[in-house]
């Protein structure tokens, strides 16, 4: 595969808005941030909604951010091989994608106006975890994608990191405004959205890079009961948009279904074309089981790191994230959970803890026991390129040198002991 450009704009025309069922099974709203280098990207994929269309079972609705201030916003029903403008009162206007109440008002407004059954939030951008070193940079995803001559694929650029290169965090970056939806102003958009809708969302699904993270996790485990995301940079391409809502058209099936087919739809769009990549589907609801874990883990690590023998728990930990024996992905400080998990629970029987603390010993293999089972529960659906075969479905936060300022204001951060095994490591 190559990374290419399409330019579809013939496609999308506007007319006066049409009717549609009062009620259907699902709406998808679809925020495409598109203000950056990855708007031809977003006409290519609205392009293949088209394909699928809104009927009696399904709205898809789209707010869509052109590049640059020529390019204002529009909010766009797709049919069936088009598009329509609903929102009129728009024209001419340029809202800022970065900002979380321009998702809020999208939202609530699309909720008004199609009531249904399920709600999916497609957040459409460039993505980069939990981190926010500052200041934004301009970048492009071909820049961490080269062909690997030997297997014809395209393979993830590791000589350099992920974070390091962009300088910037979050989901939803607009250029014009030089902003971007960061961890706690996308909290607090969901809170917004699901206090109007006075529900959960059924599915909120990232069509962005790296974010299928514990952290993330943390942060929309109140708002929805499924996450869709990838812990690895998706390729410019990212969803194929044609394939992965086209069961929503055809008749009723649940949210799990829905987060299962669209892993499945991502798989098939990318294995055979490219070596690195990711998705995973991940049920929110059995997550917060997981997060607890997360927390106990550190307690007891913290614990037992204090009467260890010869540094011996330390060098466990330390080998279990290094990236010799656990992934980790263009971000080097983001690494697998369940590989991390695995390979600590192998090592634990060679650590030596003080006399007398033979049982936290044993209540760190317990728990990490528990939390390999919590992994792979809460991850119902996954899918990994051949270079990345082992990758679990989610990752975590792990640096070596230091604690990035920005990560403990994280949600994540704030409650959970993890930031307090990061800082006896840095």
């Amino acid at each position: 595969m190559k990374i290419r450009f399409f330019y579809i704009s013939a496609l999308i025309f506007f007319s006066a808005p049409v009717s549609l069922p009062a009620f259907t099974n699902y709406v998808v709203m679809v925020y495409i941030a598109g203000d950056n280098d990855l708007f031809e990207y977003a006409l290519k994929d609205i392009n293949e909604m088209t394909k699928v269309g809104s009927n009696e079972n399904v709205s898809i609705v789209v707010q869509l951010d052109g590049y640059g201030t020529a390019e204002k916003t529009e909010r766009l029903l797709i049919q069936k091989d088009k598009t329509v403008n609903i929102d009129p009162s728009l024209s001419n206007k340029k809202l800022d994608s970065g900002n979380p109440q321009t998702l809020i008002d999208f939202c609530t407004w699309t909720i008004n106006k199609y009531p249904a059954s399920h709600y999916v939030l497609v957040l459409w951008n460039h993505g980069s975890g939990i981190l926010d070193p500052s200041p934004v940079r301009s970048w492009s995803v071909a820049d961490f994608f080269i062909k690997n001559e030997v297997t014809d694929k395209l393979e993830v650029d590791r000589s350099r990191g992920f974070i390091e290169w962009i300088r910037r965090r979050g989901v939803c970056f607009s250029d014009t405004n030089h902003s971007y939806i960061n961890d706690e102003g996308l909290g607090r958009a969901l809170y917004s959205i699901t206090k109007h809708l006075g529900r959960k969302l059924d599915v909120i699904a990232f069509d962005a890079c790296m974010m299928a993270m514990a952290e993330i996790i943390d942060t929309t485990r109140f708002y929805a009961d499924y996450l869709i995301g990838s812990e690895e940079v998706e390729p410019g391409d990212g969803w194929r948009y044609s394939e992965a809502l086209l069961p929503l058209s055809q008749g009723y099936i649940t949210p799990r279904e829905f987060a299962q087919h669209a892993v499945e739809a991502y798989r098939t769009m990318y294995v055979g074309q490219v070596n690195d990549f990711t998705q995973s589907a991940i049920d929110l609801r059995k997550s917060y089981i997981l997060l607890d874990n997360i927390d106990r883990l550190s307690q007891l690590l913290l614990r037992a790191l204090n009467v260890q023998v010869d540094d011996s728990l330390e060098q466990a930990i330390l080998a279990s994230r290094d990236g010799k024996h656990c992934l980790n992905f263009a971000e080097p400080t983001y690494i697998d959970l369940l590989n991390f998990y695995r390979n600590l629970m192998l090592l634990m029987p060679f650590v030596k803890l003080e006399t007398g603390n033979k049982s936290l010993q044993d209540q760190i293999s317990r728990t990490l026991e528990a939390g390999i089972k919590l992994i792979n529960q809460t991850v119902i659906a996954s899918t990994a390129g051949v270079n990345l075969a082992r990758a679990g479905g989610i990752s975590i936060y792990f640096p070596v040198k230091s604690v990035d300022p920005s990560y403990e204001k994280t949600y994540f951060a704030k409650e959970n002991s993890w930031l307090g095994l990061l800082h006896y490591f840095n």
